[in-house]
């Protein structure tokens, strides 16, 4: 089972052709089915840790992979680090989790502006111990997909430290 997170002003149609993809090679694959991803709430975390414990259940207590655009790889590496035992890996494209001096700077101004516009308590930039935790990747297989040409989040936020269990992938293209 496959289940995939959409970026920051996005929903599960943004990763529909992926997703068709995916199941074409026989895996079955799950939206969010969260609407709208307006940023980090208690409700989206209930939403998230439900949707995971429903796709797990689901599939006879199958780890899932996770794989998350933008913000909703974020979140995929926050699922991966609080249920590393429903959790299969993560796989994480253009999202910004660290290795900056500043996590602040790994999204553009204006997209961290429209963030806090929607989250003005919840924002992650506010949070001083969210950029050490970012840069530790999930105790599960974890690649992150970038680019240089990204254009909404700085390249170099996306990169996981090397470890036994992650990886970073360089391709061609931009954000989305």
């Amino acid at each position: 089972p496959v289940l995939f997170l959409p970026g920051f002003l996005s929903d599960d149609r943004l990763m529909d052709r992926l997703r068709a993809c995916i199941k074409d090679k026989g895996y079955k694959t799950y939206g969010w089915n969260n609407g709208v991803n307006f940023g980090f709430d208690a409700k989206t975390a209930k939403s998230l840790k439900k949707r995971l414990s429903e796709i797990y259940r689901l599939n006879g207590n199958k780890k899932v992979s996770l794989v998350g655009h933008s913000l909703g790889g974020v979140y995929a590496r926050e699922l991966a680090r609080e249920f590393p035992e429903m959790v299969r890996g993560v796989v994480t494209m253009g999202s910004p989790f660290g290795q900056l001096d500043n996590l602040d700077k790994g999204a553009l101004s204006a997209v961290r502006a429209i963030y806090d516009f929607f989250n003005p308590e919840t924002s992650p930039m506010h949070d001083q111990h969210m950029g050490k935790r970012a840069l530790t990747p999930p105790p599960v297989p974890t690649t992150s997909v970038y680019t240089k040409g990204d254009g909404v989040v700085d390249w170099r936020a996306s990169l996981n430290p090397l470890t036994e269990m992650s990886e970073n992938i360089r391709v061609d293209g931009g954000h989305i």
